[in-house]
């Protein structure tokens, strides 16, 4: 829900930042996003869309997390979203875009989609799909730089689902 999601950003980044300049940091989050007014948006089970401007209302901005993330002194941040699928919100006011908005990382910062930025995923059956699966092996190699871990995974994902989607990274 909305305030599991806030809350756990915030205790993510208490700890980050108690780390110090040696810090790295994973952000996986999966889900449901959407765009809203350029931004992207991860929203929690609890959210009602009723109409697109509930958006920044009911839902958690993810530049917000990114930015206070990339403020904390350290090594690497990373945020994964796993969140680009098909809108299932009411289209009263403004349809929102479909997919997530292009972004440009922080300094120091890798950010990663399970889809390029305006497209979506399918909807797969099981806890985890193609993208989550082919990431956590890439990662499992070990010894690979992280742009080749995504690099990888961009490709594996492609051929898997044949063409429909391409995963993207910055």
């Amino acid at each position: 829900d909305e305030k599991s999601v806030r809350a756990a950003m915030r205790d993510f980044l208490d700890k980050a930042a108690a780390i110090g300049p040696d810090m790295q940091a994973i952000v996986y989050l999966a889900g449901r996003g959407v765009q809203y007014e350029g931004d992207n948006f991860f929203v929690p089970i609890d959210a009602q869309l009723a109409r697109d401007s509930d958006t920044p209302m009911e839902a958690v901005r993810i530049a917000d997390f990114a930015h206070a993330l990339a403020s904390e002194p350290g090594r690497a941040r990373i945020l994964v979203i796993d969140a680009a699928r098909a809108n299932p919100y009411p289209g009263q006011g403004q349809p929102l875009a479909g997919g997530l908005a292009l972004v440009d990382p922080d300094p120091g910062e890798l950010v990663a989609f399970n889809a390029a930025p305006g497209a979506i995923a399918g909807d797969e059956p099981g806890p985890y799909g193609v993208y989550a699966k082919t990431l956590a092996g890439a990662m499992r190699q070990g010894g690979l730089p992280i742009e080749d871990v995504f690099a990888q995974t961009r490709v594996q994902v492609n051929q898997a689902t044949g063409g429909a989607q391409v995963p993207w990274s910055a």
